[in-house]
């Protein structure tokens, strides 16, 4: 063999070798690629929030992408006569006179009777006198109880009088953003909902994955997603559940995770990319394994 075809014969050997290893090293990416699904981003939850109560509203507080606290007030129905009720029920409530009236009586009554007391040892009144005044301290103070339980029952009065106008305030029962706004000023409310609002943080995120990959993916494990609008590279998230049931007809199931979104920068309802970090390396040694 001559040097030109020695060296012919190396360099179409070095270049079998070359392209074998780009062979595997695609057939690896495709592995690789097989651990990558496609997945949705949605808020965690949405909530059509309506009153306790049916009336009209009266205001509407908030607006459409409006950020809202858990417990903010939202709307308000008309409540001109549960008002007017509350202010009279807490006038009751507060009212002293009737038991500081109640307390005097005893006081005369005690002092009655310790003066007919003393008579009466000295023979100076007579025993149906002194029945009589030991009636009229036993009256004076059940008119004291009596003024004490009206007292009490003024007080239940004010806090029913109270958490009747509060059903007239519509609050949120959760923190997030205002979806849309389903009611206005002026309209009778009675079972419709007034305001959506959902929730955003965190996110919810849901995977379709194969089959064969049921049990390899489990509770806590770790993965990172990128939304389909660009948020300066992947997001690590956790698995927080996964389906226990395959569908039958697709061969598939779900896989559900939790993404942080504390500041409202991911915004919902938009498609991403998920890779599960056990998966991927479980690929990679599939993949050195074969020839």
């Amino acid at each position: 063999m001559t040097t030109i075809q020695r060296i012919t014969a190396m360099a179409l050997s070095v270049a079998g070798l070359g392209l074998g290893a780009l062979a595997q090293a695609a057939d690896s990416d495709a592995l690789l690629d097989q651990a990558n699904f496609e997945c949705l981003i949605e808020p965690k939850m949405t909530v059509l929030v309506g009153a306790p109560t049916q009336g009209i509203l009266d205001t509407v507080e908030v607006s459409r992408a409006d950020v809202v606290k858990a417990g903010q007030l939202l709307a308000t129905l008309k409540a001109d006569v549960e008002i007017a009720a509350l202010d009279q029920a807490r006038v009751k409530a507060t009212m002293k006179s009737e038991i500081q009236a109640r307390q005097a009586d005893l006081h005369l009554a005690k002092v009655n009777m310790q003066r007919i007391e003393e008579l009466h040892a000295k023979r100076l009144v007579s025993a149906q006198e002194r029945d009589e005044s030991i009636a009229q301290l036993e009256v004076a103070r059940m008119a004291l109880l009596q003024a004490r339980d009206n007292r009490k029952l003024h007080e239940y009065e004010f806090a029913r009088a109270r958490n009747v106008v509060k059903e007239h305030q519509i609050r949120s029962p959760i923190s997030g953003v205002i979806v849309e706004q389903r009611a206005y000023p002026g309209e009778f409310v009675y079972e419709n909902p007034v305001v959506t609002v959902a929730q955003i943080h965190p996110l919810k995120v849901e995977a379709i994955l194969p089959a064969r990959y049921f049990g390899d993916v489990q509770a806590g494990m770790a993965a990172t997603i990128e939304p389909e609008i660009d948020v300066d590279g992947p997001l690590e998230v956790k698995v927080t559940s996964v389906d226990r049931v395959i569908d039958v007809a697709s061969g598939t199931f779900s896989v559900h995770l939790e993404l942080p979104n504390p500041d409202y920068r991911i915004p919902g309802g938009q498609r991403c990319s998920l890779a599960l970090a056990n998966l991927m390396a479980r690929e990679r040694l599939a993949s050195r394994g074969r020839p």
